[in-house]
């Protein structure tokens, strides 16, 4: 690597770190989203998932759902194989939005990508569901905790 694409890696990388990206859960992103099927990439299944539950919700509430995995996940694992996304990897996502201080919005994207890796492991495309096993690891809604 010549030192001009030496400085463009460090400032990319310095932005990353700017908005708040774990630097890790990035290049592993990059490395695994370079060898994917586009048809089963968490995003095109996301989707598929999308079309089948969009006919049972309000039209509003599935444009926000989509909306809401289009900013917040897509941009994150949209290009990781399904298989790929695994607990550390949506709880690292997951992270990033808490420390937005967006506690609501990390329990929605954790809740619709719970449903997303559902539909995965019922078409066969995926065998766990990792938004389950992060559910703990998350911090509850301030309604479950004491006063």
């Amino acid at each position: 690597m010549g030192e001009a694409a030496a400085r463009e890696a460090r400032d990319a990388a310095r932005k990353l770190l700017k908005a708040g990206t774990d630097l890790s859960v990035a290049k592993k992103v990059k490395r695994l989203a370079a060898v994917v099927d586009q048809s089963r990439t968490f995003e095109a299944v996301a989707r598929a998932w999308h079309t089948r539950s969009a006919p049972t919700e309000s039209e509003k509430h599935a444009h926000l759902v989509l909306h809401r995995l289009e900013l917040e996940a897509f941009p994150v694992i949209g290009g990781l194989d399904v298989r790929d996304v695994t607990p550390p990897v949506l709880l690292g996502m997951l992270r990033q939005i808490e420390d937005r201080g967006a506690l609501e919005t990390a329990r929605s994207v954790r809740q619709r990508c719970s449903a997303v890796s559902v539909y995965a492991i019922a078409a066969g495309l995926a065998v766990q569901d990792p938004a389950g096993t992060v559910l703990l690891a998350m911090p509850l809604p301030t309604a479950w905790t004491s006063p």
